[in-house]
């Protein structure tokens, strides 16, 4: 029975020179046998994948980085300060243009038509404020949205993809003139002057890995930069977006023929591979997907809409002014001693709006008072007690609105009196509101209760438009009976001049416009 384990094969006697027989053709067949199935060296491989690379960057350009010192070289920067010297003078130009509206609006309205630009020039603030005030009010309000509208359809998906495509190509040309040269150069040639533009720098020899990371960032912007991009017509954008040539054509035209040639030769790509140390490194282009069109249209629209929301508002201010000083004069209005402005900062802090119609209901007050109760009383009793009405429904009808007013007017001074700080609601209101920052359930019953109060308001301003009306209607009516010869309405109006009251058609038509004016004033408000 043969020596040896079992399972093994048998041992060979020792040769002549007491060492085993090596089998039968195994010269080169078990060797490359057990290569194969041997796991490979990841760091051998990657030597030679290195050394692959060295020698393809040698015959490219043996100028830019020498291996075997691990050097960046002079090459290297001269191949920057060119980049350097083209652009270097329109990187303080161009300071803040990536982030410029107006850049983006210089991008998008170049594109546009002749009558596309006229209707641009049409939605500007200082257009809209000029057709508000020349124009018809609500239906000019209508045009401009309408003007709004037909210059947003102008962006369709393809224009918008159109010129959002454009303004990458902008934002990688931007990248490429404002990354930081100067701090890379300064590694290669300390005594280089910032802005030197046109000297002849001394570029040294140096340790690659103190540009690693500067020539990383720099390949983040080379894979995106298109050299058949029409170059030309973006820096004419930027000549128009900042009144001035950027860039001298004749150094354009040579740098990006030396960026045609670093993307198709990959010069850099390899030399960053070995500074790197890794034969597999690919930087990563920089993503630029800003949507500028949506961007600008959104804002057209909310200048647009502010502008006229600041026009109305301007508009009404004027009118408020304007209709107070018919009404009321120089007089003081603010007669409301709880229903006040200055209630109200204890409640307009916690609920938001507080009461909503101080100024209105101060109006009415005013007004009631210093118009209805005295002014407007003698010419009614005249027209009421002493006059004879050919239409017994018009007298009644115009003693009623008078008689209503009055009635308001107790209301109004109960409602202001129950609102003070030491009556009832007043201190329930004052002192929900005080907790309503604090507790859900105060602050909604704090709402409720403050709707219930301005709504009270509401109704007392909306009763006495109505019966202000009335009363207008009626005077008017009154005024132009007189005004077209014998008196129809009030038969007996010879009489009631004659007693005393020669001025009365001129004193119902000023008190008519006065009512007139103090209930556009109202319209303002409720």
């Amino acid at each position: 029975m043969p020596n040896g384990k079992a399972g093994e094969p048998p041992a060979r006697a020792p040769g002549p020179q007491g060492k085993k027989e090596a089998p039968e053709g195994s010269g080169g067949a078990l060797k490359k046998l057990a290569d194969f199935f041997s796991s490979p060296d990841p760091e051998k491989e990657k030597r030679r994948e290195l050394k692959g690379v060295a020698r393809s960057l040698r015959k490219i350009n043996s100028r830019l980085y020498n291996p075997k010192n691990e050097q960046a070289l002079p090459g290297l920067g001269k191949l920057f300060f060119e980049f350097y010297k083209t652009l270097g003078p329109a990187q303080t130009l161009l300071a803040h243009a990536k982030s410029s509206a107006g850049l983006k609006a210089v991008l998008i309205e170049n594109g546009l038509g002749k009558e596309q630009a006229a209707l641009r020039e049409r939605l500007t603030e200082q257009s809209i404020r000029a057709r508000l005030d020349q124009g018809q009010g609500q239906s000019t309000v209508e045009e401009i949205k309408n003007d709004l509208k037909s210059f947003v359809a102008i962006f369709d998906v393809a224009r918008a993809r159109q010129v959002n495509e454009q303004y990458k190509s902008l934002a990688i040309l931007l990248s490429l003139v404002h990354f930081d040269y100067y701090m890379l150069l300064r590694k290669f040639d300390p005594s280089l002057r910032e802005g030197d533009y046109g000297g002849n720098p001394r570029f040294e020899a140096i340790n690659a890995q103190y540009i690693e990371d500067e020539l990383k960032d720099f390949l983040e912007i080379l894979p995106s930069f298109d050299p058949m991009e029409d170059w030309s017509g973006l820096w004419q954008t930027l000549k128009s977006y900042r009144g001035a040539e950027p860039v001298a054509a004749d150094a354009w035209r040579k740098l990006l023929a030396a960026i045609r040639r670093l993307r198709r030769t990959g010069e850099l790509d390899m030399t960053a591979q070995l500074i790197a140390g890794n034969p597999y490194f690919r930087a990563t282009p920089r993503v630029y997907r800003d949507n500028i069109v949506e961007e600008y249209l959104t804002k057209l629209r909310a200048e647009a809409e502010t502008t006229l929301q600041k026009v109305a508002k301007e508009k009404r201010t004027q009118s408020v002014e304007s209709l107070t000083r018919q009404v009321f004069g120089a007089n003081q209005v603010n007669r409301l001693a709880n229903y006040s402005e200055e209630a109200n900062k204890q409640f307009a802090k916690k609920l938001s709006a507080g009461y909503t119609f101080v100024a209105p209901l101060n109006y009415l007050h005013a007004f009631l008072l210093d118009f209805v109760k005295k002014e407007l009383a003698a010419s009614l009793d005249a027209l009421l007690i002493r006059g004879k009405w050919s239409d017994s429904g018009m007298s009644q009808m115009l003693s009623a609105s008078y008689h209503e007013l009055q009635a308001i007017a107790e209301s109004l001074e109960r409602f202001d009196a129950e609102l003070a700080a030491d009556s009832e609601l007043g201190r329930k209101l004052a002192s929900i509101a005080a907790r309503a920052d604090k507790d859900r359930q105060r602050a909604y019953m704090a709402r409720r209760l403050m709707n219930k109060v301005n709504e009270q308001a509401r109704d007392l301003l909306l009763r006495s438009c109505q019966n202000c009306i009335t009363i207008g209607k009626m005077l008017k009516n009154v005024v132009e009976d007189v005004t077209r010869g014998k008196p129809q309405l009030v038969l007996n109006w010879s009489e009631l001049v004659t007693r005393g009251q020669r001025n009365l058609k001129e004193m119902l038509g000023a008190q008519y416009k006065k009512l007139y004016y103090f209930v556009q004033l109202l319209k303002l408000y409720i």
